[in-house]
């Protein structure tokens, strides 16, 4: 007779994510653990007979996907906003109209917000500006992020609700923008950017709960059973208060914190319940943002940007800092991760901390989140002191038209090393950083892969074919890997003793063409043995 607690997955092709070295067709499940895996030829276990059989029609089967650098909360809010990409948003003009349309139906003082517009892909190959917005509404405050985060433009009413004028001073770190003749043209840079939504209303943490768990099932379809938020506030209010009412409201995701560190230097205190990886809801580090983006030209570079000699980006941290915050993150026993895009911000970030060894005993102590441009040297010091890499193959995938821009050729083939970052044997995780990115679908992890595999943009272009992973390499990289550098002990792979987080896709992603790799679409997602999505 079946028990409902054990279930024998048959006639799969699993990818296991281990040294695979058989292709195992079964899968035993007790209690939400895999329990045993089999092949053809192998008979079943004993417990096999009390359990409920599902077949799985020769579908090809993953581990879940672990999203180990996004920002959870702000992706379920721009599912409400304006998506300011392709194929939705071509210009600012239709930006202009969008606009229009979503103002009439609002009442006067309504704010409006946007996200992931990309200068580069927009007819006007430019910014919008303060002056564009106001002419699809003087009666609404309106902010539109650009997709990279580290970006953002106001018109002239939430300026004037947010009290921001040309006296307003810039701070460090961040640019707010004027024209030659000395006026604003709401357009935000960096610590501008942070300056300028620090000030925007602040929402519920009722309304952001209710976002995170209607967004749940949303990232279950797209295979995500353990999601991050890699910026996590403390002010105005906690995200940790926010992410545990969700947990109550129905998400189901297993989350991990990683705290702004400019918050933390204000409000110190964390949750003593939130040190446990094997929580629900868990703490992870403390995040440092050390440059900008290479889309947005603020990445600190050591050569300047493709048209302008003196342009070479924005240091948005510095030994100090990097210090101070690791003091922190050893005393309360956090990883610590750092945004470093560009060759001088990885380069700061290794020849501080080379050669002291790290304060973690089971994961890394330091993370280097993007690692785009890294030199030589900086890669020889980081696998001397045990550091990880975060990286996002979606960015040149999606931003082509910006790298290109704002690199050259030459750069942009250079950029993301990934093969040759494996064969030095550093440890390298995938992730999206969704929302911050030109793509309409930001945390769908197969366009990351299908850009590990290909080294393609989206259009076709050339990203630096020798840089090349095989697929078996790009999944492990977003299921295995990103559990070993987030502590995770049994997520990541499909082994006995490990959860029974796993996907069942339309394709056999191991045989298809690499070229649409994309398109691969979820048929389930299984979280700790249970069916959370059906396609």
């Amino acid at each position: 007779m079946a028990t409902e607690n054990i279930k024998l997955f048959y006639n799969g092709k699993f990818f296991t994510g281990s040294s695979q070295k058989k292709e195992i067709d079964k899968m035993l499940v007790k209690d939400k653990i895999i329990k045993w895996l089999g092949d053809k030829s192998e008979p079943l276990p004993p417990v096999a007979k009390k359990a409920i059989n599902i077949d799985l029609k020769g579908k090809r089967v993953i581990p879940a996907f672990i999203d180990s650098h996004m920002h959870g909360l702000y992706l379920a809010r721009d599912s409400k906003k304006i998506a300011c990409t392709p194929p939705l948003i071509n210009s600012i003009a239709e930006l202009q109209q969008e606009i229009k349309s979503i103002a009439k139906d609002l009442e006067s003082g309504q704010w409006i917000e946007g996200w992931g517009y990309d200068e580069s892909k927009l007819a006007e190959g430019r910014n919008p500006t303060r002056n564009d917005l106001d002419q699809a509404t003087k009666d609404h405050p309106v902010v539109i992020t650009r997709n990279c985060t580290h970006i953002a433009v106001a018109n002239s009413k939430a300026l004037e609700l947010l009290e921001i004028d040309e006296t307003t001073p810039e701070p460090v770190g961040g640019i707010i923008e004027k024209d030659e003749k000395g006026r604003l043209t709401g357009v935000f840079k960096e610590i501008g950017k942070d300056f300028l939504f620090d000030r925007l209303p602040a929402r519920s943490i009722e309304e952001d709960a209710s976002l995170l768990a209607e967004f749940s099932q949303v990232l279950f379809s797209k295979g995500i059973t353990t999601i991050t938020d890699s910026l996590a506030r403390k002010y105005p209010v906690d995200y940790y208060d926010i992410y545990q009412e969700a947990i109550k409201k129905g998400l189901k995701q297993q989350v991990i914190l990683y705290y702004k560190w400019r918050d933390l230097v204000n409000y110190p205190e964390l949750p003593q319940s939130a040190a446990d990886p094997a929580s629900q809801l868990s703490i992870g580090g403390i995040k440092i943002i050390g440059d900008g983006s290479i889309a947005g030209r603020t990445a600190w570079l050591s050569k300047p940007y493709l048209g302008d000699s003196r342009e070479t980006g924005i240091a948005t941290t510095n030994q100090a800092e990097l210090a101070a915050a690791a003091d922190f993150a050893r005393k309360n026993q956090l990883q610590l991760i750092v945004h470093a895009m560009g060759d001088k911000t990885i380069d700061l970030v290794t020849d501080h901390f080379y050669p002291e060894p790290g304060w973690l005993d089971e994961i890394p102590s330091l993370r280097i989140e993007h690692i785009t441009l890294p030199s030589a040297e900086a890669l020889k010091k980081a696998k001397e002191i045990d550091v990880a890499f975060n990286s996002q193959p979606i960015f040149v995938y999606a931003e082509i038209e910006s790298y290109l821009n704002n690199f050259g050729k030459e750069r942009t083939l250079k950029s993301y090393p990934y093969r040759d970052i494996l064969n030095q044997g550093h440890e390298l995780a995938f992730s999206s950083d969704a929302p911050a990115t030109a793509w309409a679908d930001p945390a769908n992890p197969f366009y990351g892969i299908e850009s590990a595999v290909t080294r393609k943009a989206y259009d076709g272009t050339n990203t630096g074919q020798d840089q090349s992973l095989s697929v078996r390499e790009s999944i492990k990289l977003y299921t295995e890997v990103p559990a070993r550098i987030t502590g995770l002990k049994k997520a990541g792979k499909l082994e006995p003793g490990y959860y029974a987080d796993f996907l069942i896709l339309d394709r056999d992603i191991l045989k298809i063409a690499p070229e649409s790799i994309g398109q691969t679409e979820i048929e389930a997602t299984y979280y700790r043995g249970e069916k959370v999505y059906q396609r």
